[in-house]
C-alpha cells in the first residue's frame, strides 16, 4: 500500500464522527499519543498514519488530526468536515489559518471568502483585501489595504503582496509612504523603515537614508549645515532628532528647539507635537520648568498624559494651589479615579481645607488599591478589603470540565505541557459567556492553576473574590524564607502575584524565571553569596530555590534603600541604578509623591500594585505581620539624580 493511500485512508477516518470511549484506557491512549508525536517528529509517517485512527475519542486527538490535514491542504472536503466537528479547538484554528493561506495561493477566492471571519489576524486580512482586488472589488480592497499600511510595526509577509499591488496601482502615494516610514522610526523599527524605502524614488531614498542615520545618531541633524531634505521633510527630521534627544536630555532638546526652530521648515502639526513632547520630557526628567511648559500647551494638546503630568509636576514643586488647579483640569472620569481623588485630598489638606480633604480621602478610601489605602491612612480609616466569593453551581463547573475544550486542557496539564494547556484554555475562553467565564475561573482555582484563575477572573470581571484573585500558594517556601529574611509574608506574596501570578514556569522575554522572576545572572550572584551551587537555570522554576533567592534579593534592596518598600520594589522592577537616579537632588521627598514621579509608567504601576497587593495579603493571612501602608513608606532621601546624556551631544548647536 502506497504512502499516499495510507494518508487518504487516515483522512477518511477524520470524516467519521468521534465519540469518547468510556472503555478506553486513558493511560494507553496517552502512550499512543506519545508514540504518534515521536513518529511525527522523526518523520516516520507510515507509523503516524497507522496510530491516528486508534486515538479517536482521546481529548488531544484534534491536535494530531490537524497536523495530518495540514499536510493535505488540497483535501478541502476533509478540512471543512474537521472544522465543523472540531472548530472549538485551537488545532482547528491553526489548521484553518494554514488552509486559508493555501486557498489564497490557489486563487480559490470563493471558498476563502466563505471561511473568512471578522477578527482574523493581519496575515489573513491582507489576503482578504488582496482577494477583493483580484475579484473586482478594488475600492474595498484598496481601502482595507490602506488602513493596514499605516502601521509602525512589521506586518506579515502576506501583506507584501497586497502592498505591491497597491503600489503598482498608484494607491501608495508619496505622502502615505513617508507617513509609514516615519511611523516605523517612531516605533523604533529602523529595519522596517529601510524596507519601506523600496517604495520610494531615488531622491526620497537618499533623504530616508539620512533620516535613519539621524535616528541612530541624533547629533547628525543638530549641525549648522542645511539638512539634506526639502521643505517640511527637513523639519520632520529635525523634530525626530530632538524627540530622540529629549528622552535623555530634555533641557538641551528644549534649548535647541527654541534656538533653531526658525532655521528649519517645521509644519504646524509637527511644531505642536514637539511642544507637547518637550513639556512631557521636562516632567519625566523632574525639571523645575515642567509645570510652566505643560500649562503653556494649547487646549487641543491637552490629553490624558498632559493632564496627569501637570498634576505630577505641581506635586514635584510642592505647589499645592497648582496641584489643585491641575486636578480641576482632569476629565470627569479621571477625577473619580482613586489616584486623583487621593491627590485632591492631599492638596486640600495642605491648603487647610480639612473637611473637604476628608471627603476626598473618604471617596478614595472606598477603593481596594494603593491610593485607597493611603487615603484610609490619612483619615485613620479601615482598609476596604471586603471579600465577596464568586458563587457558581457545581454542576456548571462539571459541565465545563467535561466539555471537549476543557478536557483537552486537562490532558495537556496531565502531560505537563503547560504552554499548550494555557493556549488551549484562553482559546476556549473566547467562546464562553461572561457567566461561564466566572465558572471557568473557579474551575482553574479548583485545579490549583492560580495564574490562569487570576487571568480568567479578570476576564470575568469577578473583582471582589479575593481568594480567587489573591491566592495563598507555596506557603511553605514563602513563610520559611520571609521569616528567614525578616520580611512580612504579605510583601513576598505581593511580589509573587505581580511578577508571575504564581506561575512557577513563568519566563519573561528577557529571561527572568519562576515565581519571583529571577534573572539567571542575579541567581548566580546570590548563589555565590549563599555558598550554593547554581548548576542550571531550570533551578529557578523550583519554588523553594526561587523564593529563597527572591526574598534574599528583595531584602538586600530594602536594606540598600533604608527600609523604604517603594524604593525597593522600584529597584526590583527597574534596577537599583535607576532608583538611585530617581532620588531627589537635595532634601527628602514624601514617598507618595516620589512614587507618583517615577518616570517609567510600568514601574510606577508596579510599585503601587505590589504595595497594594501586600496590604490585601495581610488581610488574607489574618493579620500576620500587619502594618499600615504608611509604615512601609519612610521619606525618600536625597541622592544623585543626574542621568548622563547618552552621548548624543555634539554638533555646532
Amino acid at each position: 500500500m502506497s504512502m499516499q493511500t495510507l494518508i487518504r485512508l487516515a483522512v477518511a477516518w477524520l470524516l467519521l464522527p468521534s465519540f469518547p470511549s468510556a472503555a478506553a484506557d486513558l493511560s494507553a491512549q496517552r502512550q499512543l499519543f506519545h508514540q504518534a508525536e515521536q513518529a511525527q517528529a522523526k518523520g516516520r509517517r507510515a507509523e503516524w498514519v497507522e496510530l491516528l485512527p486508534r486515538l479517536r475519542g482521546y481529548p488531544l486527538y484534534p491536535s494530531l488530526a490537524a497536523d495530518q490535514l495540514s499536510g493535505d491542504l488540497d483535501n478541502h472536503r476533509a478540512i471543512e468536515s474537521f472544522l465543523d466537528q472540531y472548530g472549538w479547538s485551537r488545532a482547528a484554528s491553526r489548521l484553518r489559518r494554514d488552509w486559508m493561506e493555501h486557498l489564497a495561493e490557489l486563487g480559490e477566492w470563493r471558498r476563502f471568502f466563505a471561511h473568512y471571519q471578522e477578527g482574523d489576524d493581519k496575515a489573513l486580512r491582507c489576503l482578504y483585501h488582496y482577494g477583493q482586488i483580484a475579484t473586482g472589488k478594488s475600492d474595498e480592497g484598496y481601502a482595507g489595504g490602506e488602513a493596514l499600511w499605516l502601521s509602525g510595526n512589521s506586518l506579515p509577509k502576506s501583506c507584501d503582496l497586497l502592498f505591491d499591488r497597491m503600489a503598482s496601482a498608484g494607491r501608495l502615494t508619496r505622502d502615505k509612504i513617508w507617513r509609514r516610514f516615519q511611523l516605523a522610526l517612531e516605533h523604533k523599527q529602523p529595519q522596517l523603515a529601510a524596507s519601506i524605502e523600496t517604495y520610494m524614488g531615488a531622491d526620497d531614498r537618499r533623504v530616508a537614508g539620512f533620516w535613519r542615520k539621524v535616528h541612530d545618531n541624533p547629533k547628525l541633524a543638530l549641525t549648522c549645515a542645511p539638512l539634506p531634505a526639502p521643505g517640511h521633510l527637513g523639519g520632520k527630521i529635525f523634530v525626530h532628532a530632538l524627540d530622540r534627544l529629549a528622552s535623555h536630555d530634555a533641557e538641551r532638546a528644549l534649548g535647541l528647539w527654541r534656538g533653531h526652530r526658525s532655521q528649519v521648515d517645521v509644519a504646524a502639526e509637527d511644531a505642536a507635537y514637539m511642544e507637547r513632547r518637550l513639556a512631557l520630557a521636562l516632567a519625566l526628567s523632574r525639571h523645575p520648568g515642567a509645570y510652566a511648559a505643560l500649562e503653556a500647551l494649547p487646549a487641543e494638546r491637552d490629553d490624558e498624559d498632559v493632564r496627569a503630568w501637570r498634576v505630577r509636576a505641581a506635586l514635584l514643586a510642592r505647589n499645592w494651589p497648582a496641584v489643585l488647579s491641575a486636578w480641576q483640569r482632569l476629565s470627569a472620569v479621571e477625577k473619580n479615579q482613586p489616584e486623583w481623588r487621593y491627590w485632591q485630598g492631599r492638596a486640600l489638606e495642605q491648603l487647610g481645607e480639612s473637611q473637604t480633604s476628608k471627603e476626598a480621602y473618604g471617596q478614595a478610601a472606598q477603593q481596594r488599591d494603593f491610593f485607597g489605602f493611603l487615603a484610609a491612612d490619612r483619615i485613620g480609616g479601615q482598609y476596604h478589603t471586603s471579600h465577596k466569593p464568586t458563587v457558581v453551581d457545581a454542576r456548571d463547573m462539571q459541565r465545563l470540565a467535561d466539555s471537549p475544550p476543557f478536557e483537552a486542557v486537562r490532558e495537556w496539564r496531565w502531560l505537563d505541557r503547560d504552554s499548550e494547556a494555557q493556549a488551549e484554555w484562553f482559546h476556549a475562553l473566547k467562546r464562553l459567556s461572561a457567566q461561564d467565564k466566572a465558572v471557568a475561573a473557579k474551575l482553574a482555582q479548583q485545579w490549583g492553576w492560580h495564574s490562569v484563575a487570576i487571568a480568567t477572573a479578570a476576564r470575568a470581571d469577578t473583582w471582589d473574590d479575593l481568594s480567587l484573585r489573591f491566592p495563598v500558594a507555596y506557603e511553605h517556601a514563602v513563610e520559611r524564607h520571609a521569616d528567614r529574611q525578616q520580611l512580612d509574608p504579605g510583601i513576598v506574596y505581593g511580589l509573587i502575584r505581580q511578577e508571575s501570578a504564581f506561575d512557577r514556569n513563568a519566563q519573561s522575554a528577557v529571561g527572568a524565571r519562576g515565581l519571583m522572576q529571577i534573572m539567571p545572572s542575579t541567581a548566580q550572584t546570590i548563589a555565590k553569596v549563599l555558598r550554593e551551587k547554581f548548576t542550571s537555570v531550570g533551578l529557578l522554576h523550583d519554588p523553594e530555590v526561587n523564593v529563597r533567592y527572591g526574598t534574599y534579593y528583595f531584602k538586600d534592596l530594602l536594606e540598600r534603600f533604608r527600609g523604604n518598600f517603594a524604593m525597593a520594589a522600584a529597584a526590583y522592577n527597574a534596577g537599583p541604578q535607576r532608583v538611585h537616579r530617581w532620588q531627589p537632588a537635595g532634601g527628602t521627598v514624601p514617598s507618595d509623591i516620589w512614587v507618583e514621579q517615577i518616570p517609567f509608567k510600568e514601574t510606577r504601576h508596579y510599585v503601587s500594585t505590589v504595595l497594594g497587593n501586600a496590604i490585601i495579603y495581610q488581610e488574607q493571612l489574618n493579620g500576620k505581620g500587619k502594618r499600615r501602608i504608611g509604615q512601609l513608606l519612610p521619606e525618600v532621601p536625597a541622592g544623585s539624580s543626574r542621568d548622563d546624556d547618552g552621548g548624543s551631544g555634539g554638533g555646532c548647536f
